[in-house]
């Protein structure tokens, strides 16, 4: 999309901008009981296969939400200053409700008391460090049905290890523009072509690939993406909803993202693979709605996966398509 804002659940225009200076964020003192978490952490990443790169990542410093738009402003925060802090609330709280928790602090959550402890604490976006991005239903049209695409995370992701989620999961990120790549869509397409379409350039894992000026440049989208680029009616991405996320501290956009035209399948569909961050990838048709509603249940989700794919679903069965039986899901308030 080439525009500063795009269709937010078809109803809610978003917004988004950069903060001036590219505000890098409140500074982070630790505790000797948070630098011991920190430590323990990168010892973790250190004797694991664990992928841990300190690549910047756009920080939720402002919002405004109703119910008719959305107007988010961005800093910026080196990812290490959130793996290394932030990211730690979700494992400290799996290993306190955990049957076997491992290493357990007997003062209960002292991660959470000290950065996430109130509602109010997680809308204190000037004061914390909140980073987050879309996470993404993908339907693909296949005949008279839509390929729904899940992952299984891999033991080289650092967070939500193992969980299910949907797929492409992603930071929100520039790679060499923070101003251009502002935007949600942006960084739904960036990931798709990593996540999915065979882009290892795109993960910045290398200092070549580090070095490129325009790693977006048109001439450098894959197969895949190039044919949806030519044809922009035959796909849409929607954020189906947004939150910030009070188990991890993090912003999530839902997201669904539809490729209507089944041409783009039959000619693309044996190039899409997930990459190293996914130890599986499963297939579900939009027509199965048992089995859809086996995977709704199955416990192994992560929160906002399970999330983006109940809204994702939602979504496809309010289209009244013929291609689309989904379990009926309510919302309750």
């Amino acid at each position: 999309m080439t525009g500063s804002t795009w269709q937010f659940r078809y109803e809610v225009m978003a917004r988004f901008a950069l903060a001036a200076a590219v505000a890098q964020g409140p500074t982070i003192h630790l505790d000797a009981s948070q630098v011991r978490s920190a430590l323990s952490r990168l010892a973790t990443v250190e004797v694991s296969d664990t992928v841990m790169i300190n690549n910047s990542l756009y920080r939720l410093s402002d919002l405004e939400l109703d119910a008719n738009h959305l107007t988010a402003q961005f800093g910026s925060v080196d990812f290490a200053s959130y793996a290394l802090a932030a990211d730690l609330l979700e494992t400290e709280l799996r290993e306190l409700v955990s049957e076997r928790p491992r290493q357990t602090d007997p003062r209960g959550m002292p991660l959470r008391d000290a950065w996430l402890p109130t509602l109010e604490a997680g809308r204190a976006f000037s004061s914390r460090v909140c980073v987050g991005g879309p996470v993404c239903l993908v339907a693909i049209a296949d005949g008279d049905q839509y390929l729904l695409l899940v992952q299984e995370r891999s033991s080289q992701v650092l967070n939500v290890t193992g969980t299910l989620a949907v797929i492409p999961k992603a930071f929100h990120q520039p790679l060499v523009d923070a101003y251009g790549e502002i935007r949600i869509s942006t960084t739904i397409e960036r990931e798709l072509e990593e996540e999915l379409f065979g882009r290892a350039d795109l993960e910045q894992r290398s200092a070549e690939e580090m070095r490129r000026a325009a790693p977006l440049h048109p001439l450098n989208a894959s197969p895949p993406m190039r044919w949806l680029l030519a044809h922009p009616g035959s796909f849409e991405m929607e954020c189906t909803g947004f939150g910030i996320n009070m188990v991890t501290g993090n912003y999530e956009f839902s997201c669904l993202v539809m490729v209507h035209d089944p041409a783009w399948w039959k000619t693309y569909g044996h190039l899409l693979a997930a990459n190293w961050e996914a130890r599986r990838l499963q297939r579900y048709s939009s027509l199965d709605s048992g089995g859809l509603l086996h995977l709704i249940a199955d416990r192994r989700w992560s929160n906002e996966g399970l999330f983006a794919l109940i809204e994702g679903l939602r979504r496809l069965s309010k289209l009244g398509s013929p291609q689309v039986r989904v379990p009926a899901i309510e919302r309750i308030s």
